[in-house]
């Protein structure tokens, strides 16, 4: 929050990326009761880290990071237009991914950035982050994002690369397992 009101302050916009799963739950619904601290909320921009894994897909009593952004659409805390890249097509995984490269540059350009303002990562018990395993190929890739196979499935990625380029990195483990 304030990271988010520094930034604002000046006029400009504030992107953050979520990553999906239980452990950023407690980040979001920490941002959720302390909402009315934003100086300017208009000016924050949403994306994903990752596509929402199988095993993240279906979490009952969780605030991961599709329950929060539909909290504060519900509320009318944000509008549609601050969650960049919710109009793409998932269903053909490279087509997203070469979609959510364009729409994410394009911003990045718009906005004078070169990277997110702050994101969000977890690992899963088996050391991953955002999909991607210690001896991915998405460690050679330099674009925003890529597609990494996550056991048998394919998922969109934002690149180590990209990810270097982010401003603030809060990284969370939440069960004793991923410590």
């Amino acid at each position: 929050i304030t990271h988010a009101n520094e930034a604002t302050r000046g006029g400009k916009k504030f992107l953050v990326g979520l990553s999906h799963g239980t452990s950023p739950s407690g980040a979001y619904r920490y941002i959720l009761e302390h909402w009315d601290k934003l100086s300017r909320p208009e000016q924050l921009r949403f994306t994903f880290v990752n596509s929402k894994l199988k095993r993240q897909r279906g979490l009952k009593g969780v605030t991961d990071a599709v329950a929060f952004l539909k909290t504060l659409l519900a509320t009318g805390k944000i509008s549609k237009d601050q969650i960049l890249g919710r109009s793409l097509n998932r269903d053909d995984m490279e087509a997203y991914c070469d979609e959510m490269n364009h729409k994410l540059a394009s911003y990045l350009k718009e906005n004078e950035k070169e990277g997110l303002d702050y994101i969000f990562v977890a690992t899963d018990s088996a050391g991953r982050v955002a999909g991607i395993t210690r001896f991915s190929e998405a460690f050679s890739v330099e674009e925003i994002g890529c597609i990494v196979h996550d056991r048998t499935e394919k998922e969109l990625t934002l690149t180590p690369w990209f990810i270097k380029k982010t401003k603030r990195i809060a990284f969370l483990a939440t069960k004793a397992e991923k410590r």
